[in-house]
């Protein structure tokens, strides 16, 4: 509505059901284990929000400007804190001959190089060349993949969870669906 985005009702639907799912996916976990604090939730939520907020700004705004200079700004913009944050922690006092030391920061390295700033230039590039709530459904799946963790973890795992766990992912298809029926329509128009 913020972005003027065209949102039919297939869309709306998908990402309804998909809502639905994951908030089913909370409370049936709240369920069986009921001491905990399901306040964080809300950090859930609010993680969503600034996560539609940035994807539909990158697709309104940033379109045109290409994926990798879209990523290299980003963590442009982060150097200094993270710079701050590592004075502030200490890092540069620890001894860094210590290979465990090395270690882990070649790990991290890593995961920062790969599961960070590529994953980010194709999340991008995916924000460019599709629509904000089809590239934004992938997150959907993000529950499900928190719960195939736990069942590894030995976690209890419920028929409700799995009835939720599939309304997310009839959800994700719902809007995959309309992104195919608008493509149909725009290739009949053609």
């Amino acid at each position: 509505m913020f972005f003027q985005d065209k949102m039919n009702s297939n869309k709306a639907i998908g990402v309804i059901v998909g809502l639905i799912g994951t908030a089913g996916l909370i409370l049936s976990n709240a369920s069986f284990n009921g001491n905990e604090n399901y306040l964080y939730s809300i950090l859930g939520v609010l993680a969503a929000v600034c996560y539609a907020v940035n994807v539909n700004l990158l697709k309104k705004y940033l379109s045109g400007i290409p994926a990798v200079a879209v990523t290299s700004g980003c963590f442009a913009v982060l150097l200094v804190p993270a710079f701050l944050i590592l004075i502030w922690s200490g890092f540069f006092t620890e001894d860094l001959t210590n290979i465990e030391l090395q270690k882990s920061v070649g790990f991290i390295a890593i995961l920062g190089v790969l599961g960070t700033g590529v994953a980010m230039i194709l999340f991008n590039r995916l924000v460019q060349i599709t629509n904000p709530v089809f590239t934004s459904s992938v997150t959907y799946t993000m529950p499900i993949i928190a719960l195939g963790w736990g069942v590894l973890d030995d976690e209890v795992f419920s028929l409700n969870q799995l009835f939720f766990a599939m309304l997310v992912i009839i959800g994700v298809l719902i809007v995959n669906r309309a992104k195919a029926i608008s493509i149909k329509r725009k290739n009949r128009l053609a």
